[in-house]
């Protein structure tokens, strides 16, 4: 198993040996210039050679490390954003070596924007979130766009996701922000590179044990059972015709699966995604406790008053697929609290 993802650390600049004041004012003029260019996409890059791009990178990873209060973030993340697009369309904005070669950059890309998502004294600034939605949404277009990834890049972009919601998700604490984007983003970039690539077994098995981890997080659920009702419906169609009964499903839930992905890949991908949340019974007070990491053992104590809600949504999206498979009408759900009255959940 891939143990990897979960610790690797952020990249670190050469700009870091320097003392801060260095660094700043490096990153400030250089990121200035090179700003200029994002207003209009027809202008030529100022960037030829390999080199040169090299070290402009060195530059960009250490300005997204600065404080929010100045332009020079929001600048690193459009002009890195820029250059992914060199995988979908060229422009002449983009370096030269990067449109050459719009794989090996765009991996070495998304390694250094993992840094933006760590924890940061002023993540609580408005322009935060946006600037880690820009990042997601940018991601989830690359993937739905772009054909041109190879493996490796696709390897790439799945180990990101899965380390900005290790950060987001394994907090004791409530995730709110940007978790139910970025959550959203994995998951159907997941889907699209099992179209494309499929993942490896041990990649399987590092989002199932890192799910594992987040699964205190109601969002995780949420995400979880719109993914696997979307291809069970699929998956029955496929597998039982047009005559059996339609297990019918949210039309944007629908389109989360793509409509090229071969039918023999299907069967697969739905029984990876039906294992991810591994068993909802884990939820169920020690057993939890007793499948967690000894190191995460006290951190949901904040948080059990969710796993009695958490655990209602995936044994009901299990139980929607089984009446699916049995092909059951499936009416619209009564709300949580006639259903389950003095029970305190509120779903």
């Amino acid at each position: 198993m891939d143990q990897s993802t979960p610790t690797r650390h952020a990249q670190v600049s050469v700009l870091s040996c320097f003392p801060p004041s260095v660094g700043r004012d490096v990153a400030i003029a250089v990121v200035k210039a090179l700003g200029a260019s994002l207003a209009n996409p027809d202008n030529r890059s100022l960037l030829c050679t390999d080199r040169e791009v090299t070290w402009t990178m060195e530059v960009l990873s250490y300005g997204l490390t600065l404080p929010l209060d100045g332009d020079t973030v929001r600048l690193c993340v459009g002009i890195y954003l820029d250059w992914l697009m060199a995988l979908v369309s060229k422009r002449d904005s983009i370096p030269p070596p990067i449109s050459r070669e719009p794989n090996v950059y765009a991996q070495k890309i998304v390694k250094h924007l993992y840094s933006l998502f760590l924890p940061r004294s002023d993540q609580m600034n408005p322009v935060y979130p946006s600037l880690c939605q820009q990042v997601l949404c940018a991601v989830q277009s690359l993937a739905r766009e772009s054909p041109l990834m190879t493996k490796e890049t696709w390897e790439t972009l799945l180990h990101f996701l899965l380390r900005i919601n290790h950060t987001i998700l394994a907090p004791p604490t409530p995730a709110g922000g940007i978790s139910d984007l970025s959550m959203a983003v994995l998951l159907e970039v997941w889907l699209l590179s099992c179209s494309h690539w499929f993942p490896s077994h041990s990649l399987w098995q590092t989002c199932r044990q890192m799910l594992s981890s987040w699964r205190h997080q109601p969002v995780v659920v949420q995400q979880w059972t719109r993914i696997v009702s979307a291809l069970t419906s699929r998956l029955l169609q496929l597998t039982f015709g047009p005559t059996f009964p339609h297990f019918k499903v949210p039309d944007e839930d629908a389109a989360l699966i793509p409509t090229d992905m071969d039918d023999v890949r299907i069967p697969h991908t739905w029984y990876r995604f039906l294992h991810l949340f591994s068993s909802p019974v884990d939820l169920c007070g020690s057993t939890f406790h007793a499948s967690t990491p000894l190191s995460q053992e006290g951190m949901f104590i904040e948080d059990e008053g969710e796993l009695p809600a958490i655990f209602f949504r995936a044994m009901r999206g299990v139980s929607t697929l089984v009446d699916a498979f049995l092909g059951v009408s499936i009416m619209n759900k009564e709300p949580t609290e006639q259903l389950l009255p003095n029970t305190g959940m509120h779903i």
